[in-house]
Formats: C-alpha cells, sequence, structure tokens
C-alpha cells in the first residue's frame, strides 16, 4: 500500500452514514489532509424475476438528485443480517412481492473512492406478489414489471442511471440474454 493512516476524525453520524475525516501519509512523506470517507453498511439487491419474465421494478424518489430513478429493489444490511437476509426483506418491503431460488451475482464496492462498502447482488426466480409494501418513512415506491427483452433494450439506451442496478444487470447478462 502506498498510503499510510495517520489519523482519523469521526465527523458526524446518520441513520446510513457515519462521515469520518482521515489524514494520511503518501510513501515521499507528505501528508495528506481531511480526506472523507463514509462508512455505511453492505446493501444488497435484486433481480427478481416473475413466473412470466417480467423484471420487478421499483421507481423511487432519490433526495441526492432530487428526482426519480427505475431500479431493482434492494437497501442496507441490518446489523447482524447476512446480505441474502436482506435482500429478501427489501424485495418484501418495497414491493410485496417474495421469490425463490435466490443466486448471488457477485459484489462490488458501492463506491471506493470515499465509501468503504459493498453492494451485493442477486437475481431470484418466480417471483409472485404475496404481501403489500411496508416502505420506510421517507420512501415512496411505485412497483412496475418490464419484459426482460425490454430491460435489456433500455439496458443499452441508457434509461437505467442508478450504478447498482445497471452493474447487476451487467453481471447477470447472461442469464438474462438466456431467457428471452
Amino acid at each position: 500500500m502506498t498510503f499510510k493512516r495517520t489519523a482519523t476524525r469521526k465527523s458526524h453520524e446518520s441513520k446510513i452514514f457515519e462521515l469520518e475525516f482521515r489524514d494520511y501519509q503518501d510513501r515521499d512523506g507528505t501528508i495528506h489532509n481531511d480526506l472523507a470517507v463514509l462508512n455505511s453498511n453492505d446493501a444488497a439487491n435484486v433481480i427478481a424475476i416473475t413466473p412470466n419474465n417480467k423484471i420487478v421494478l421499483v421507481k423511487q424518489f432519490r433526495f441526492g438528485i432530487e428526482d426519480t430513478t427505475i431500479e431493482i429493489p434492494g437497501g442496507l444490511v441490518e446489523p447482524g443480517e447476512d446480505s441474502l437476509e436482506a435482500v429478501k426483506r427489501e424485495l418484501t418491503e418495497e414491493t410485496g412481492y417474495s421469490a425463490d431460488g435466490f443466486e448471488s451475482l457477485g459484489k462490488v464496492y458501492s463506491n471506493p473512492v470515499f465509501q468503504n462498502n459493498l453492494i451485493h447482488h442477486y437475481i431470484a426466480y418466480h417471483a409472485v406478489q404475496t404481501d403489500g409494501q411496508s416502505l420506510d418513512p421517507a420512501e415512496d415506491i411505485d412497483i412496475m414489471t418490464m419484459d426482460i427483452s425490454d430491460v435489456l433494450k433500455r439496458l443499452q439506451s441508457g434509461y437505467f442511471m442508478h450504478p447498482h442496478t445497471v452493474t447487476a444487470f451487467n453481471l447477470a447478462l447472461p442469464l438474462l440474454k438466456g431467457m428471452c
């Protein structure tokens, strides 16, 4: 490693992030101060496929961009919960859907530039609506479904703008192409 951490200062804690500032020394001895890092729990999302080969999507307002995005269901992994449990919970809470046959597509860093958490991606089969939504207070989510072939076309056109959704679809591309 070319940098050594020399100091850490916790700055602010919120429901989903803890902001800290770190100082690092590079290999030449120069100190770089106040590099911001957001500490957070891992997250997980799922490509949920219905029996008639539609993908369950959510349309929700995102405060960072002050606009809505179309994405796959997902959210933070709670303390003591594994990513598979979390993604099953998030699917049901956000959409009322349940599924079986969950398979891991892999994991990637959420944004290693300034975050320390991973996003775990899953695909699930036989998704059916079994319940109503159970949303967090600051969530307003519309549920939609889309044919796999339409998802693949829209993926190439830039329709999906949430990076975690784009990553999951790209990881699942061979599987999804085989289902069209």
